[in-house]
């Protein structure tokens, strides 16, 4: 998985856990903050499900999945 926190630095690849952490701790600031999951084709799908209900189960409202024009 990547994050990207608007920051203008490239994504930063980051585990499953790291998404949890970093995403509570912008939204204790934020918390109008939208949460969106980006991940390269090698990211299985079962893995992408399992951050999604993670992210549901840690209070973030909406999870949206970013996609890329081929």
């Amino acid at each position: 998985f990547f994050i990207d926190l608007g920051n203008g630095e490239d994504d930063e690849p980051v585990t499953a856990a790291e998404v949890l952490i970093l995403t509570q701790a912008v939204r204790k600031n934020k918390p109008a903050t939208q949460v969106y999951i980006r991940g390269d084709k090698e990211v299985q799908y079962g893995k992408v499900v399992t951050v999604m209900a993670a992210l549901k189960n840690a209070g973030v409202p909406n999870v949206g999945l970013m996609t890329e024009n081929f």
